[in-house]
């Protein structure tokens, strides 16, 4: 094989992927590795085999040699050192626990910048279980944490560190922020228009400490230090001269990747330059495949969970573009083209293919594609790496000069992204799509051609009719899709759904529901009413004084041409509306909860109630409702909603309740738990996405949750007939209690 590193190294990737899902004890996977390499020293094809069975149980093993970290709660003083760092986060291999000592892993969401990897840092904040919100389809937190051994986030209210505070020695430059990204890694300085700029002509890269940087500096040190050592080849000293600037360009790059906070991508490239400097001095051909999959396999028996992460897929991805898809779009070049041709084509088919080679991961997670992105890259590149990064590191040893340098080139950069900036395809795909895509890419042979386009047209199945109600945190989200396909309420503010909505497929929407003016309800809706196709909006009343965020979504479906429909405005055929009536809307304006709109659908003849956050006076003026078969529950199971007397009159089948995890408002209260007794309750906060689909004779159940996925079908008997027809819009008054 001309590449026998690649198949047991994806072999190796796929058994840290499958942990926790597949978790064999490690004694029992280190003794299958031995084995299998044993029989790897035969010859043929059954040798091939073994090895490749040696990568897989090897990765297998990976996750389990971790040692799990602590589950921490409340206030807590912690320290250890630093093992990597990105943005704001940092992982901290611990030491102690307040007095005592300890060991495993904890994340740390630092206040500023962290410290760089290897500081001892002490960290004082409250801890509580590493979990973040995510929905069907995301890339999963949970996963993450699990192979890395991590079990509690540290939301850090101070961090003292052996090494004191990140230096900041790009004060006086214009682009301070893009200065301290490049030098340090840092962001958190830049503006949010330039990082938007970078986003948007899809150069944001540019700020992460990419292969690119690692292999300059290195190679810049290895190339001067091949010139110190050049003369010594006149004493007979060959191999001082072969190999001081391997040593050299190794400690380098090995040394800024760790300064720097240790990203996966300075990881990826440092074993690649590695591998590349060894080869090349000890006259070997250096073949890219190889040094890719052997750069794989030290990520990830150094570390499991990075192989999870967003920044693997994408480092490793535009690697893999780089050497499978450039290659393909140079065979297009004339032999005989001249050199003013050749590089600009290069340069393009370059940028091209890495930025294919990222297509996957990034239509997973981001769903942004800058169809400018080869032309900005194609000058950007360049004017970053080989002149604002070196000017850079220089400039943070207090140079002045440098400083201006590096200034001068991102004012250049900058200059042409705003000329070039253009449109941005949204692809969106989940997991199983995003296999589809890396395998279509490069689709070579009809086995990975039919694979690729089976694993496309799973994620696109269409849905029959069902409601899912979203665990979207502390707020109400659910996505009813039948005839009609309608959004009730998004969340709190985020584009978790937007996201979600496009992951199904879903760009047009026929209706969205506001239930009421909080943020929790209607903050999410905002990304989905600028980017998707929305047939109206309905809304319980209009913004009042002192309410601007909701008053920007007005301002949005009146800039979009969005209708605006009222509580009495025509329904959906399948859908009510039960409550507000005109006349309490004019007595309770201003309670936004209680003037919460409630609706009613029938969807396949099951009844499905969505009330909002509606108090008690909004449940005493709704009139006889009758039984239902779905309750969403009010304001997220508050005792203030959901009476006795109404459950009663409701007679629930289902009931779901929308609320996050550790809710600090303790929802749901106790007493509405209790008055629930006779339904199924779920909850988004245990139970994660419920999905609900109507059957002729009940309903059947399906919940999402992090590190677990969908679980199997329950199907849950219907206690009553629905009525065949929706009763009248008109509410019925019911006795005040």
């Amino acid at each position: 094989m001309r590449n026998p590193l690649l198949v047991p190294a994806l072999a190796l990737l796929l058994g840290v992927w499958l942990w926790p899902h597949w978790m064999p004890g490690s004694t029992a996977c280190l003794v299958a590795v031995c084995a299998c390499c044993l029989l790897g020293c035969a010859r043929g094809r059954g040798g091939s085999w073994a090895l490749l069975a040696a990568g897989f149980w090897l990765g297998s093993a990976a996750p389990s040699l971790i040692e799990p970290g602590p589950e921490l709660r409340g206030t807590v003083s912690v320290g250890g050192e630093v093992l990597s760092s990105s943005g704001r986060r940092m992982e901290l291999a611990l030491d102690r626990v307040g007095s005592q000592p300890a060991s495993g892993r904890v994340t740390v969401l630092s206040p500023d910048a962290p410290p760089a990897a290897g500081t001892s840092v002490g960290v004082f904040g409250m801890a509580r279980p590493s979990w973040d919100v995510a929905l069907p389809g995301d890339v999963d937190p949970e996963l993450d944490a699990r192979t890395r051994g991590v079990r509690t986030l540290v939301l850090a209210r101070l961090v003292a560190s052996s090494t004191g505070p990140r230096p900041q020695p790009f004060g006086a430059a214009r682009h301070e922020g893009l200065l301290q990204a490049l030098a340090f890694g840092d962001r958190t300085l830049a503006s949010d228009d330039d990082i938007e700029l970078l986003r948007e002509t899809g150069t944001l890269h540019l700020l992460s400490v990419s292969g690119l940087h690692v292999g300059l500096l290195a190679g810049l040190a290895a190339l001067v230090t091949r010139g110190l050592v050049a003369p010594l080849a006149l004493w007979h000293m060959n191999r001082l001269v072969q190999w001081a600037p391997v040593v050299v360009g190794v400690v380098v790059a090995f040394s800024f990747a760790t300064f720097v906070g240790w990203p996966v991508s300075a990881r990826r490239a440092s074993w690649m330059l590695a591998g590349a400097l060894i080869a090349s001095a000890s006259g070997r051909a250096v073949r890219l495949w190889n040094l890719l999959a052997a750069a794989a396999v030290c990520v990830a028996l150094g570390d499991p969970g990075a192989v999870r992460s967003v920044s693997f897929g994408l480092s490793f991805g535009a690697v893999t573009g780089l050497v499978a898809i450039a290659p393909r779009l140079e065979r297009y070049l004339p032999p005989d083209a001249p050199r003013w041709l050749t590089w600009p084509v290069r340069s393009v088919a370059a940028t091209l293919g890495a930025s294919l080679g990222t297509l996957p991961m990034s239509a997973w997670t981001f769903q942004a594609f800058p169809v400018a992105a080869p032309l900005a890259n194609l000058v950007a590149v360049p004017l970053v790496s080989c002149v604002a990064l070196p000017a850079a590191v220089l400039a943070s040893q207090g140079w002045l000069f440098p400083m201006a340098v590096a200034d001068t080139a991102w004012d250049l950069v900058l200059r042409w992204l705003a000329l070039i900036e253009g449109p941005i395809w949204t692809p969106a795909v989940g997991g199983l799509g995003a296999l589809g895509v890396a395998l279509a890419l490069p689709a070579r042979g009809r086995l990975r051609a039919s694979i690729a386009l089976l694993a496309l047209g799973l994620t696109s199945l269409p849905a029959g009719p069902r409601v899912t109600f979203l665990a979207i945190g502390q707020g109400d989200a659910a996505l009813v899709e039948g005839t009609h396909t309608v959004l009730v309420d998004g969340g709190p503010p985020s584009d978790r759904v937007l996201r979600y909505l496009r992951r199904r497929g879903l760009r047009h929407l026929d209706e969205v529901v506001v239930s009421h003016p909080h943020p929790d309800h209607y903050g999410g809706l905002l990304p989905v009413l600028e980017e998707l196709e929305v047939d109206a909006v309905r809304v319980s009343r209009a913004p009042l004084e002192g309410e601007d965020d909701y008053a920007r979504l007005w301002a949005i479906c009146s800039d979009r041409g969005i209708p605006l429909l009222g509580p009495a405005h025509p329904t959906l055929p399948e859908w009510e509306v039960l409550h507000p009536s005109p006349e309490f809307l004019d007595e309770h304006a201003e309670d936004a909860n209680e003037v919460s709109l409630v609706m009613r659908l029938t969807l396949a003849e099951r009844s499905f109630l969505f009330t909002g956050d509606v108090e008690d006076a909004g449940e005493s003026a709704l009139g006889e409702v009758g039984p239902v078969d779905v309750l969403k529950v009010a304001h997220h199971g508050s005792r203030t909603s959901s009476s006795p007397e109404l459950l009663a009159e409701l007679d629930p089948l289902i009931a779901v309740i929308p609320v996050g995890r550790e809710s600090r408002y303790g929802h749901p209260h106790a007493i509405t738990l209790h008055t629930l007794v006779s339904a199924r309750v779920y909850r988004t906060d245990l139970d994660g996405s419920v999905q609900l689909e109507p059957i002729p004779d009940g309903l059947r159940v399906r919940t999402w949750r992090p590190a677990e996925g969908w679980s199997g079908w329950t199907v849950i008997p219907a206690r009553r007939p629905v009525p065949s027809r929706p009763r009248s819009l008109e509410p019925r008054r019911r006795s005040a209690r």
